[in-house]
């Protein structure tokens, strides 16, 4: 059971740095079904991809975290690697809150693709909910088939996308 107290403290959102990696490790461990790469590899996230991630802290703890980078082709197009809320802070619009402050810390992006298997409601409900922020719709798309993994039981990845322009129709 979460401590009640730390629900209550405010939440800062910041770009993450190297040192982050291990406590973004374990909040990944700890938010299945995300796949759960190398310590390593969160360092390197938080070091190198930085601009286009984000970390929640409450309490000096994350409690969120959000991985994203601008492809080398379109620029302009963020990709969200993966997008994760520690049991304590669901339900407070921390993932919609990272992704939000992203794009407001980045203005030169106009695009966000994710991929999400047909089993995660919940991440499709999300994207659902930031492409209505922008009054944009929510494109979807077939991307990875089940096959694709080789077999490992991993679900089929959508492609989910909208533009991040502002559509005041």
């Amino acid at each position: 059971m979460s401590d009640p107290t730390h629900q209550q403290e405010p939440v800062v959102f910041r770009a993450p740095e190297m040192q982050d990696g291990r406590e973004v490790y374990h909040l990944i461990k700890n938010c299945p079904p995300l796949d759960l790469n190398s310590m390593y590899y969160y360092f390197i996230m938080c070091r190198d991809f930085s601009q286009h991630s984000c970390v929640a802290e409450s309490g000096g703890r994350i409690i969120g975290y959000v991985s994203g980078y601008a492809r080398k082709e379109s620029p302009e197009d963020l990709f969200i690697w993966q997008v994760a809320v520690s049991e304590e802070g669901r339900g407070r619009g921390l993932a919609a809150g990272m992704l939000k402050w992203i794009l407001e810390t980045n203005p030169e992006l106009k695009r966000l693709e994710t991929t999400i298997s047909p089993s995660n409601q919940a991440s499709q409900a999300l994207f659902a909910s930031v492409a209505r922020h922008f009054n944009n719709p929510l494109e979807k798309h077939p991307f990875l088939k089940a096959d694709d993994f080789g077999g490992s039981g991993h679900e089929a990845e959508e492609l989910y996308a909208f533009s991040v322009i502002p559509n005041n129709y």
